[in-house]
């Protein structure tokens, strides 16, 4: 299993009456793209900063790729997720004044388990995939489009060849063409590279995508909205 979540709490400690998340149980297979739905605020991004290591559970079991995160210190997450779990954020989170390189390089900085040698030609044969062209690899992620700078963040989050691929709304700012184009291409390099999906949003025109389609609420007892 990719994730496995059993007696899965979480509440913020400002309010630990207040149960953001109550999940019995939940799993992700291997290889799966799957789509999790849910209105703004219903925990979506709360569900994937625990499976991705951000924040550790309140109580209960969190294992994502047969790891135990909910046994691991804070930097202990940290380093499993930079080997092994790659991020689309919902505002891509690119450093401005960071070339589309560099973007993609410091992502390899902070997994220190992966050879840098041969780094540049793996990036460089990204981008090009992802029809980048070499005109704009070096120039700041500000001065690139924001189709470019989600096809900069994809690059960055499958740099390190990761088992499994987050993605929190990546979608919402963007025009229909540029969100297809965007989803296109992230399912093609996902099965490509035999990578999990998790991809959550409040947008079921998406879920065509996907091999399986799941509402938060039907998995999340929790009932609340924060």
């Amino acid at each position: 299993m990719s994730i496995n979540l059993n007696n899965l709490r979480f509440y913020y400690p400002e309010t630990p009456n207040h149960k953001t998340l109550d999940i019995n149980a939940w799993t992700v297979p291997d290889n799966k793209h799957v789509f999790v739905y849910g209105e703004s605020g219903c925990g979506k991004s709360t569900l994937l900063n625990l499976i991705s290591g951000m924040l550790p559970a309140s109580e209960g079991v969190v294992t994502v790729l047969g790891q135990r995160l909910d046994k691991m210190n804070r930097r202990q997450r940290d380093q499993f997720r930079a080997k092994h779990i790659g991020y689309v954020f919902q505002q891509f989170n690119l450093i401005p004044y960071l070339d589309a390189m560099d973007n993609i390089r410091l992502a390899r900085h902070f997994c220190k388990d992966r050879k840098l040698k041969n780094l540049q030609r793996e990036i460089q044969d990204l981008l090009s995939v992802l029809n980048i062209s070499a005109n704009d690899w070096h120039k700041p992620a500000a001065k690139l489009s924001i189709g470019q700078q989600q096809r900069v963040a994809i690059a960055r989050a499958l740099i390190n060849k990761p088992e499994l691929l987050i993605a929190d709304e990546p979608t919402s700012s963007l025009d229909q063409r540029n969100r297809d184009n965007f989803m296109s291409v992230l399912m093609s390099l996902a099965e490509t590279h035999k990578t999990s999906v998790l991809f959550v949003s409040h947008d079921m025109a998406l879920s065509s995508y996907f091999d399986r389609i799941d509402a938060l609420s039907e998995f999340n007892r929790s009932g609340e909205i924060h």
